[in-house]
Formats: C-alpha cells, sequence, structure tokens
C-alpha cells in the first residue's frame, strides 16, 4: 500500500464446511489498490512477481508449496474498485496426519 491503507490481520477457530475438519483460519486483508485477474490467476507460480528487481518472485510460491503439505488451503481474492483491496485466506488443519 505505497500511498497508505489499513491492513487487518485476524485468526478464528473454525471448521472447513465441506469436510467439517477443525482447524484454525488466518486472513490478512488490506485496504490497497487491489490485482487484476491476470496478476491474481498467476501470483502462486514460482519466480512470477509484480515488484521487478525488488522480487523473487518466491515467497508465496514457497508459502504455497508449505500450506499445502500440511493440508491447509491458502486462497486469495482481490478487487481493484474504488473501496478494494486484498485478502489472503490461510486455513491449517488442527491436526495433521502424513500419508
Amino acid at each position: 500500500m505505497k500511498t497508505g491503507g489499513r491492513l487487518l490481520i485476524r485468526t478464528r477457530d473454525t471448521c472447513l464446511w465441506k469436510s467439517n475438519t477443525p482447524g484454525v483460519r488466518i486472513t490478512i486483508a488490506d485496504t490497497g489498490h487491489g490485482m487484476n485477474q491476470a496478476v491474481r490467476e498467476r501470483i502462486f507460480e514460482p519466480f512470477y512477481t509484480t515488484k521487478g528487481i525488488n522480487g523473487t518472485g518466491l515467497g508465496l510460491w514457497i508459502s504455497s508449496g508449505i500450506v499445502s503439505k500440511h493440508h491447509g488451503i491458502l486462497q486469495v481474492r482481490s478487487s481493484q474498485a474504488k473501496n478494494g483491496g486484498t485478502v489472503f485466506s490461510l486455513f491449517l488443519p488442527q491436526e495433521f496426519k502424513s500419508m
């Protein structure tokens, strides 16, 4: 949020509604300018960055891999509307069962 804004971080105990899996949800939301659909579709790809020479494009790719290995879910939604912004939602199950 180059021009300022608001960043909200929330946590809560929850269950996935489809499987009733208990866990924790961490939500990080901002009031920034948001991302267009083309960016949203690629942000979890390795080496994809919107930060030019200041980014490696590995952060979200590595994060999504870690979440996946723990049977979690990492999702994003974003809007470029006037009062838009971006929300990342991370669900981690209460118990990790190895395969």
